[in-house]
């Protein structure tokens, strides 16, 4: 997902109908919006970091993304989008992993038939 489709998605889950309202939550000037919907500007790291929040995703996502649209050389772009991928795989696997409960221990009232 790249930055303008993040800033999409914020809208979206806030149920804001402009740029103007995203912009005042997000933090930034509604001009600065318009810039990266035109791609004159790309997002910074605070304002990236801030969808990320917003979006409730690690903020290494959104930044290594805006880094890779930012940056004009190729290879250095692979790197970010590569890193952005990369964040992206380790929250999801994170998220999904199973919980541990083998050390704990069912309250009485959940019915325990262990003694004490």
């Amino acid at each position: 997902m790249n930055t303008l489709e993040m800033l999409d998605e914020t809208k979206t889950q806030y149920g804001l109908a402009t740029d103007g309202e995203l912009a005042r939550l997000v933090g930034c000037s509604t001009a600065q919006i318009s810039q990266y919907r035109t791609k004159k500007r790309t997002m910074d790291d605070y304002t990236a970091a801030r969808v990320a929040e917003l979006l409730g995703i690690n903020e290494m996502i959104v930044i290594a993304q805006a880094n890779a649209e930012r940056e004009k050389d190729d290879s250095k772009r692979a790197f970010w989008m590569q890193k952005a991928a990369d964040f992206a795989r380790k929250s999801t696997a994170s998220m999904w992993r199973a919980r541990d409960d083998s050390n704990v221990r069912p309250l009485p009232s959940e019915g325990s038939t262990l003694s004490s």
